[in-house]
């Protein structure tokens, strides 16, 4: 979160399960994520900055086996088997059906095969054990296990592979077409714009620093403060007394 405040995905107290007001310890100091911010100190000693993320991989963290409440209404509990059940409920095609359709569309894309989305390494014994209970898995792979598969196996874990690429580039650029005035018709005007200092305009925002840099989060290179003063955490609601 920040160079002082660090929280667990799911605990007792303050985690990241949100719906809770933000205060100083929950402010994010968005310097751990882009480039162009002030430095971070701790302790008298600076924090290398930009912090990266831990690569993509198909290893889900053991909490999001046991989602507690209120994350979940009810069962079930484990954030993967909802993955599973949704996907069936949305009737959402599986890895190899989307690399299938999105290779008539594009052209050839490199598959992942059955011994890559179940390596023995991670499964041990366990893989001929799945695939005897579903044997479908080999060839029909929930969407969302592919791509995490895809991306450690294609770009070891650095981006999403094809599939998962293609799938949120066709997102995003889909619902910029629902805009009544499609972003593409202004889009070289945004480009045409200056890409160094803090832009005055939000025409002028070309990355995302420069973005932080238009809301006051960030100031540029020569110290100078975006258009928008910065955002001040808001304090917590106090507690009713009993």
């Amino acid at each position: 979160m920040n160079a002082d405040h660090g929280f667990p995905l799911f605990g007792s107290g303050t985690d990241l399960r949100g719906d809770t007001p933000l205060d100083a310890t929950t402010q994010i100091a968005w310097t751990f994520f882009f480039e162009g911010g002030p430095p971070v100190m701790k302790d008298g000693k600076p924090v290398p900055v930009p912090q990266h993320g831990e690569p993509l991989d198909a290893n889900l963290p053991e909490a999001v086996f046991r989602l507690p409440p209120p994350s979940i209404g009810e069962p079930p509990v484990s954030l993967a088997e909802r993955n599973i059940r949704r996907g069936v409920d949305f009737g959402l095609p599986s890895g190899q059906e989307s690399a299938s359709y999105l290779t008539a569309v594009y052209g050839s894309i490199p598959g992942v095969p059955a011994e890559e989305l179940f390596p023995k390494v991670d499964f041990e014994d366990r893989f001929t054990e799945i695939l005897k209970r579903e044997p479908a898995l080999a060839w029909a792979t929930p969407l969302w296990y592919y791509i995490l598969r895809e991306a450690g196996l294609h770009t070891e874990g650095q981006q999403l592979g094809t599939v998962g690429g293609l799938i949120v580039a066709e997102t995003i650029l889909g619902s910029l077409w629902t805009i009544p005035k499609p972003w593409f018709d202004v889009a070289a005007q945004w480009r045409s714009g200056p890409c160094s200092g803090a832009p005055t305009t939000a025409d002028h925002i070309c990355s995302m620093t420069q973005l932080l840099q238009f809301l006051g989060e960030f100031a540029d290179r020569d110290g100078r403060e975006g258009a928008l003063p910065a955002t001040q955490p808001r304090e917590k609601t106090p507690e009713p007394a009993e």
